[in-house]
């Protein structure tokens, strides 16, 4: 009855790879505990010292949303108004026509 034999000591090149796994998830880690220490300090620090009373609501701006000459489709996104088409916007002309 005999066992197995015993596997062949690790090469310098095994060794060597070994060593920069190591190092890699090392820094990997490091990373990661850096970016969560952030995210905790943000969230229980200054952020919440800074942050508005809860009563309080921010003041609503005054005048249209969206500067002249540009308009909101209806997707969300802000274009420049196209010229030549008689003025309409995507969504005046989408209301004409009944898709909203």
């Amino acid at each position: 009855m005999g066992s197995a034999p015993k596997p062949p000591p690790p090469s310098a090149e095994e060794k060597a790879m070994t060593r920069r796994q190591r190092i890699r998830l090392d820094k990997e880690i490091a990373e990661n505990e850096k970016r969560l220490k952030a995210m905790a300090q943000k969230k229980f620090g200054k952020q919440s010292l800074l942050a508005m009373p809860t009563g309080a609501a921010p003041a609503a701006p005054k005048g249209p949303d969206i500067t002249e000459g540009f308009i909101k489709t209806p997707s969300g996104a802000i274009k420049k108004k196209p010229k030549g088409r008689g003025g309409k916007s995507i969504m005046e002309r989408a209301v004409r026509v009944g898709r909203f």
